[in-house]
């Protein structure tokens, strides 16, 4: 199924227990003239980095190689890319839907519904302390194996509730349900893991804890109701 460049690989719900994570070995085809684009590409950035005072710095990141399935288990395979081909082959997208998504970095994120107990959607309005275009986001991130080893569906959604309790500032406790629920692979050939967070707090409350603690990645959270949700993703 495709829509407006990205591909759905599939669409359900799911729990930690249901998901099994092998790596494989990358099966990317390396392009030699993309290949060294990104690493020029890279070099600029860092500098660029520096110079703004940006945070930035490579790892092994997640690949996504194939999920499937089977009687109500979802079977994934991954391998790793480095981060310094994945950020910059973003800007050679062209290039890529002319070579196809077997040279794509295909790097694995995680973007997630955070909801509030006052059907509130958080986002987050970015702070600019790591390098990014983005100015505003959803609560998660890259998947990092230098970060993060992942062997199974804990693994995983251990991941994700960290990222959501960094960045927001909240704990454990505020969190009521979690739900592992899309993949899709996005028209720079990307692919983002879409979950479902569930908290037991309202948005006032949770602007509270925000202001006392966050890890730095974002400067607001903003809350969009279900009405204004479709038209904020647009924007976004």
């Amino acid at each position: 199924m495709k829509k407006d460049g990205y591909k759905i690989v599939f669409k359900d719900f799911l729990a930690a227990k249901s998901i099994v994570i092998k790596e494989v070995v990358s099966s990317r085809i390396i392009d030699s003239n993309l290949e060294k684009k990104c690493k020029d590409k890279w070099k600029t950035m860092i500098i660029d980095a520096k110079q703004k005072g940006k945070k930035l710095w490579d790892s092994d990141v997640y690949r996504f190689e194939s999920g499937e399935i089977k009687n109500g288990i979802l079977y994934l395979k991954v391998s790793t890319v480095p981060f310094s081909i994945r950020f910059p082959m973003n800007f050679y997208t062209e290039q890529l839907e002319n070579l196809g998504a077997n040279y794509g970095s295909m790097g694995m994120f995680t973007s997630c519904f955070v909801k509030t107990l006052d059907n509130k959607f958080i986002f987050i309005e970015k702070s600019g302390k790591y390098y990014s275009n983005k100015k505003v986001s959803f609560v998660g991130g890259v998947l990092s194996k230098t970060e993060k080893i992942l062997l199974n569906g804990k693994d995983l959604f251990n991941e994700v509730l960290k990222e959501v309790r960094e960045e927001i500032g909240i704990s454990g406790v505020d969190i009521d349900k979690k739900i592992f629920r899309c993949i899709y692979i996005t028209n720079d050939k990307n692919v983002c893991l879409i979950f479902d967070i569930f908290l037991n707090k309202a948005f006032n409350e949770l602007k509270n804890k925000f202001s006392i603690k966050n890890d730095g990645e974002a400067k607001e959270l903003i809350g969009i109701t279900e009405f204004e949700f479709k038209n904020f993703i647009k924007k976004i």
